[in-house]
């Protein structure tokens, strides 16, 4: 094992800190004999609900930060035996419990002669639901075709958005402005099909195949849109889905 040695301190003008300020990615240092917390960035304390007072000469254990101990016994192996850790997978807990899934990197670094591990995380939490819920979607409408395809998608989409109405539509071949809808629903419920014209709606980016999203107030933003006052939206996502042959 090697380690970088730093002559510095935390007091005064400290290179170290200036590094976890500017850093954009969550840093904590610990002890290696120990695992005493001596210092962690801001994202990081923003990020898992701590107050500097409530973490730093703590060990990580004490806090409760490793949602798995043994983890922590194993990452610690392997950076005694190689002195670096990169892209490790691993879930921690914030201050009030919620997991976080971490992707670590880490190295030992002497800091005045005594040995700290300098450990850098990014929180992939949303990547690995993400990636989750579409495997999920994947395998739920691998074995339907068709609208019967559409309405498990729905369905689905509905549960990973956390959105009560979900629908796909299908732009008339013959005017552009109006859409028939091939599978709605409200959340699990499948519901009776419609049409609608998108002019004066948000749907309107479609015919430009831009995706449009309106995270709050759309309705005052198309005031004149009666397929928002039909569902009473608040707000409003659309995506464009194009076939193979335009």
């Amino acid at each position: 094992m090697c380690a970088v040695n730093i002559k510095n301190s935390f007091s005064g003008f400290d290179f170290l800190k200036v590094m976890l300020a500017a850093s954009p990615d969550m840093v904590i240092i610990t002890t290696v004999d120990t695992g005493m917390i001596v210092e962690a960035n801001d994202l990081f304390l923003e990020s898992f609900g701590y107050a500097r007072h409530e973490l730093i000469g703590k060990t990580s254990l004490e806090a409760g930060l490793w949602a798995d101990p043994e983890l922590r016994s194993g990452l610690v192996s392997k950076l005694l035996e190689k002195g670096t850790a990169r892209n490790s997978e691993l879930t921690l807990k914030t201050r009030d419990g919620t997991p976080k899934t971490m992707l670590i990197s880490a190295a030992v670094v002497e800091i005045n002669d005594v040995k700290h591990f300098f450990i850098m995380g990014r929180d992939i939490s949303e990547r690995i639901e993400t990636e989750t819920a579409i495997q999920t979607i994947l395998k739920n409408t691998s074995a339907v075709f068709g609208n019967d395809f559409f309405r498990v998608l729905v369905v689905e989409l509905s549960k990973f958005l956390q959105m009560r109405y979900v629908f796909a539509g299908r732009v008339d071949p013959e005017c552009c402005e109006l859409i028939h809808t091939i599978a709605v629903c409200d959340r699990e419920n499948i519901l009776e099909n419609f049409e609608y014209s998108i002019f004066g709606t948000p749907c309107e980016k479609i015919k430009t195949h831009s995706i449009c999203v309106f995270p709050s107030n759309v309705q005052k933003q198309f005031p004149n849109a009666k397929i928002l006052s039909k569902f009473n939206a608040s707000c409003f996502a659309a995506v464009p889905l194009i076939s193979s042959a335009g």
